[in-house]
């Protein structure tokens, strides 16, 4: 549900979001951990244990509000999750218009493949 319907119509600005996640073992011995955010309106900067992990910005992308609204947001973050102990995941959300926020669920895919976004959307549902 994003911010819209939660009260703050109207709302242009920046939201954080936290979350602590354990990898568990069984994913931990995977080549690759996708952190998959299914929506998010619009830029996203993740963070992971207070390392910037990734951005999806118009900075970045060179990509415009209509192009980012809703866009799922995904990349693997091996690098920065630690197994055995609780991860922070922080993520700064900008938003302009539509919903606003994370508005959908997200997940952690453990694979020894790499995949793209596409490939990604087979562990979605």
């Amino acid at each position: 549900m994003g911010w819209e319907q939660q009260g703050f119509p109207g709302f242009a600005g920046y939201g954080w979001y936290f979350q602590t996640l354990e990898v568990p073992d069984e994913l931990a011995a995977k080549q690759h951990l996708y952190l998959d955010f299914f929506a998010i309106n619009e830029q996203a900067w993740v963070y992971v244990n207070g390392e910037p992990a990734f951005e999806r910005s118009y900075a970045s992308t060179g990509k415009t509000v209509g192009d980012l609204a809703g866009a799922p947001v995904e990349f693997d973050a091996k690098k920065w999750l630690k197994p055995g102990i609780k991860n922070t995941i922080a993520v700064r959300v900008t938003h302009a218009s539509g919903l606003g926020g994370i508005w959908l669920p997200a997940m952690l895919v453990g694979t020894d493949e790499e995949c793209t976004a596409a490939q990604l959307d087979k562990y979605r549902y």
